[in-house]
């Protein structure tokens, strides 16, 4: 086993992209437990309780599955639009279903395939946890179920050739349904009509997979080798090219065989014969019996920023090299002087969010520039950039400024303002926010307690501005009952009473604190 992981790993770092994933229909069988094709059709038969038995449309079709399918959807039409059995569909998809006679059909598979569930085999679901950790840059999936989806959210998902034809794809954090998808079951490819009009495409398709076929590693899971449609898209891309960069794919086509002898996983040099043009391609193959050691070799390889982020640089310079106009949320710099310089770095990305980041980032920003972003709600703080970079300094300088907001939006409070315990975050910090009460708003003991007064005559912020002078009012709106402090009235007179003069007391800093508290902190989920 160990020998195997070092190898693979020693494979996939020949490449300085990382892999993409080819899965077909035996992942769905292995995971949700989806039924082969022909088995599916049986089961739709009997779900749309027809008539005539599968094997009477194999008779017909010389066992064609899509022409199988043909025959089904057109003997379903009209029943599917006239029998009560169909009300609750019709109702749910009538308006979809006039596209064409076999959209009834294939609305039934779709509804049946998301009735599935994901496995609860114990050794399954240790794949399941280690696939999710995998670093790969994109997916294609002849697959119709939401398997993979589910497990990587963050994904872009593109359905069927036209969708993935003409969309600006980044090729990272992308998932290629080539085949259709049961979210939209008029895009299944499932009928003989549907496989013409797909392969009349296929050429196109080709070419869009490409780049991405010279330039990542392909691992192809729940096929076999002489599977139809990884034959057909293969050779479709050898026609793309000559015999020299035909040799560029060695090494980069990976196939994975399940095999059932307990043996340890292993990897060796093998090849795929394309049947048109009988040319031999040099492939990878695995043999293993579990996925896991795969999953954990591709959760090992380097670490990458976020999905997510990824997809919005790439896609941010995507745009600026396009249109070559740096737009309000991208900010070009010539921090790299020199362009052998360029070499040397393995991460150099500049990219501002608008007003303050762009100007001087994370590290520049003070407790005066939270207390505006507070009040103002204007600088599009990032707020767990905020607590990372700085709150620790803040908690170093002081202990008045906002961070209620931030672990508020950055989801890392309870209802009644404490830290998550689930959460990991420095001690100091903890402890800070565990200590927190009104009482740390109150002014200096000879004001404090004047508390009883105030709490008896005075049940608003209103009601104080009109007995007090503005210092009077900064010192008693603290001394409140917490039912009589509105948090609206509060935002309106510090907003009304901002100024670089009070800012610099200690006692209006304290009333921005109290705004923090209240709006996100105690009173956030009330």
């Amino acid at each position: 086993m160990k020998e195997f992981k070092e190898d693979l790993i020693k494979h996939f770092q020949k490449f300085n992209t990382a892999p993409f994933l080819f899965i077909g229909s035996g992942f769905s069988r292995r995971y949700i437990n989806l039924e082969t094709w022909g088995e599916l059709l049986t089961k739709i038969i009997e779900e749309i309780n027809g008539t005539k038995p599968y094997e009477y449309y194999q008779s017909k079709t010389k066992s064609d599955n899509a022409k199988i399918a043909s025959l089904i959807a057109n003997e379903l039409h009209e029943r599917w639009w006239t029998s009560g059995n169909f009300r609750k569909s019709r109702e749910d998809f009538k308006n979809k279903a006039a596209i064409s006679e076999q959209s009834p059909l294939k609305y039934e598979i779709a509804k049946y395939i998301l009735s599935k569930s994901v496995t609860k085999k114990e050794d399954f679901l240790k794949e399941i946890n280690a696939f999710k950790t995998i670093n790969v840059d994109g997916i294609i999936t002849t697959n119709w179920d939401n398997f993979i989806e589910s497990i990587f959210p963050d994904f872009a998902k593109y359905i069927g050739q036209s969708e993935l034809l003409f969309a600006d794809s980044l090729n990272i954090g992308e998932i290629y349904k080539i085949h259709g998808c049961v979210s939209d079951p008029n895009s299944l490819i499932l009928t003989s009509e549907d496989y013409k009009a797909f392969e009349e495409k296929n050429p196109y398709l080709a070419a869009k997979l490409l780049t991405i076929f010279v330039e990542h590693p392909i691992i192809f899971l729940g096929y076999s080798l002489h599977d139809e449609n990884v034959i057909d898209i293969l050779t479709s891309i050898v026609q793309c090219l000559n015999n020299e960069n035909i040799d560029k794919l060695k090494d980069r086509l990976v196939f994975v065989k399940r095999i059932k002898d307990n043996s340890e996983p292993r990897i060796s040099d093998s090849t795929i014969l394309l049947t048109e043009k009988r040319i031999p391609i040099p492939i990878k193959e695995i043999k293993l019996d579990s996925f896991t050691p795969l999953f954990e070799v591709l959760g090992s390889l380097k670490k990458r920023l976020p999905v997510k982020v990824l997809r919005r640089m790439k896609g941010m310079v995507y745009e600026f090299v396009k249109t070559n106009e740096p737009t309000e949320k991208i900010l070009v710099s010539e921090a790299i002087s020199k362009p052998e310089d360029a070499d040397k770095i393995e991460y150099y990305f500049g990219v501002g969010i608008k007003s303050q980041l762009s100007m001087y980032g994370y590290k520049g920003i003070g407790t005066l520039d939270l207390m505006q972003d507070l009040v103002f709600d204007d600088k599009n703080l990032n707020s767990s950039a905020v607590l990372d970079t700085v709150i620790p300094s803040a908690l170093k300088t002081g202990k008045y400024f906002p961070v209620f907001k931030y672990l508020r939006k950055a989801n890392r409070l309870t209802k009644h303002g404490k830290i998550k315990k689930s959460v990991e975050i420095p001690d100091r910090l903890r402890d800070f926010i565990d200590e927190f009460n009104l009482e740390r708003f109150y002014p200096a003991k000879n004001y404090s307690k004047k508390k009883t007064m105030i709490q008896k005559n005075h049940n608003s912020i209103k009601s104080i501005q009109r007995s007090f002078d503005l210092t009077h009012t900064v010192y008693y709106i603290p001394l409140l009952k917490q039912e009589n402090i509105d948090i609206s009235d509060l935002k309106s007179f510090l907003i009304n009473n901002w100024s670089e003069e009070l800012l610099k007391k200690t006692h209006f800093r304290k009333l921005i604190c109290l705004y923090d508290y209240l709006k996100y902190g105690i009173q956030a989920e009330q």
